[in-house]
């Protein structure tokens, strides 16, 4: 069964994957990205391994779509972008709310 079909994968994921593959240990660490991917030990509701250096992967059941690996310095970043945009978001909507409230439109 392949898992990391290339012609499958967003194209954000496909260029954080290629951006982190080192051409020199492409053979050895597609290996072990495929291992981690297999370990149950690696998979929750999200999927942890700071040995894959894939940013995103497939789910455990490739049909529904792919997960980010927030082992990896750029999954971790994906998490704060994240969270910045919904705070980002409330800040925006609550400033209006505020300003609706203070000005007393109805």
């Amino acid at each position: 069964m392949k898992t990391d079909g290339a012609k499958n994968a967003p194209q954000l994921c496909l260029s954080l994957n290629e951006k982190n593959k080192s051409m020199k240990d492409h053979g050895t660490q597609d290996k072990i990205n495929q291992e981690e991917w297999e370990n149950p030990d690696n998979w929750s509701s999200i999927y942890f391994s700071k040995k894959d250096s894939r940013t995103c992967v497939p789910k455990r059941n490739p049909k529904h779509g792919w997960t980010i690996n927030f082992g990896s310095p750029s999954g971790a970043r994906w998490i704060y972008y994240f969270f910045g945009i919904f705070l980002l978001i409330g800040g925006i909507l609550g400033a209006a709310f505020l300003a609706f409230v203070i000005m007393g439109i109805k």
